[in-house]
């Protein structure tokens, strides 16, 4: 199937408004929002990944974070520094609003297309809720982990 079919269909949903845009951590990076691998390695050294000297852990979170097992590296942190979930989310959260910078230019990354598409809804992975400083509504993003 050609790339002009998939437009087309894709055109249709959207004048349908059958579209869902779904958001990765990629759209970010334009924002200086560090990746994941980048993420993790400040974690370990906040943390003190070090201070477990009997076990080389430096070398486990590099090995997962090389293959690009960002979950299995975020265990260590919770299997050998007890660490919870709730610490790495803070720190996380903490370290992306910090990174986070809205003065780059619209031509720089895709958020403010998406806000003149003015979708229904959009799912996103994001912890930086950068896209609310571009989108026209009053909707407050929902965690999908709270829907039963």
């Amino acid at each position: 199937m050609s790339n002009r079919v998939y437009i087309n269909s894709l055109r249709k949903l959207y004048h349908e408004g059958n579209l869902v845009p779904f958001i990765g951590a990629g759209l970010s990076v334009a924002f200086r929002v560090p990746d994941w691998g980048c993420l993790i390695r400040d974690m370990a050294i906040a943390m003190d990944i070090n201070s477990k000297e009997e076990l080389p852990l430096n070398t486990l979170l590099e090995f997962h974070l090389n293959k690009y097992e960002y979950w299995e590296a975020v265990d260590i942190f919770k299997k050998y520094l007890g660490r919870s979930e709730q610490d790495i989310q803070e720190y996380i959260v903490d370290k992306v609003n910090k990174s986070i910078n809205l003065s780059i230019a619209n031509a720089e990354h895709n958020y403010a297309d998406l806000g003149n598409m003015n979708f229904t809804n959009y799912i996103t992975t994001n912890y930086d809720h950068i896209l609310n400083n571009f989108i026209k509504s009053n909707l407050i993003p929902v965690n999908l982990t709270d829907i039963k």
